[in-house]
C-alpha cells in the first residue's frame, strides 16, 4: 500500500502531542519536608512562641491524661514458689524463649558469662 514506509514512520514523529501536558513527577519525601521547613519560616511567630506554646500543650496534655499510682504494678496470685518464678524469668531459659531467632538471643546474652 505505501510506496516508502520510511517516509511514513517519519512522518509520525513530525506530529506534535495534542493531549494535555502531563504533570510534573511527585515530590519526593525530602523535598516535602524541604518545603514544609521554608513554610516554618514564614510563621507569624517566634521560635520562643512555638517552644512556650509546645510546652504549654504538653503540661496541658499530661494535666488532662493525669499519672495513676498504680503505673505498672499489676499483681497476680500464682501456685508457684516465687524463688523459682524469679529464676525463671531471670534467667536464660526465659531469654531463650523470648527471642524468636537464636542469633538474637545469642547477641544479647554473650556479655552474661
Amino acid at each position: 500500500k505505501f510506496a516508502n514506509k520510511n517516509a511514513v514512520t517519519a512522518n509520525l514523529f513530525k506530529f506534535k502531542s495534542t493531549a494535555a501536558p502531563s504533570r510534573p513527577p511527585p515530590k519526593t519525601i525530602a523535598a516535602q519536608t524541604v518545603d514544609v521547613l521554608r513554610s516554618l519560616r514564614k510563621l507569624p511567630v517566634t521560635r520562643n512562641q512555638l517552644l512556650t506554646g509546645g510546652l504549654i500543650g504538653a503540661l496541658c496534655a499530661q494535666s488532662l491524661y493525669g499519672s495513676g499510682s498504680d503505673y505498672f504494678e499489676y499483681r497476680f496470685i500464682v501456685n508457684k514458689d516465687a524463688d523459682d518464678l524469679a529464676g525463671f524469668y531471670g534467667g536464660e531459659e526465659f531469654m531463650e524463649l523470648y527471642t524468636i531467632f537464636p542469633i538474637v538471643g545469642a547477641l544479647l546474652m554473650r556479655g552474661g558469662e
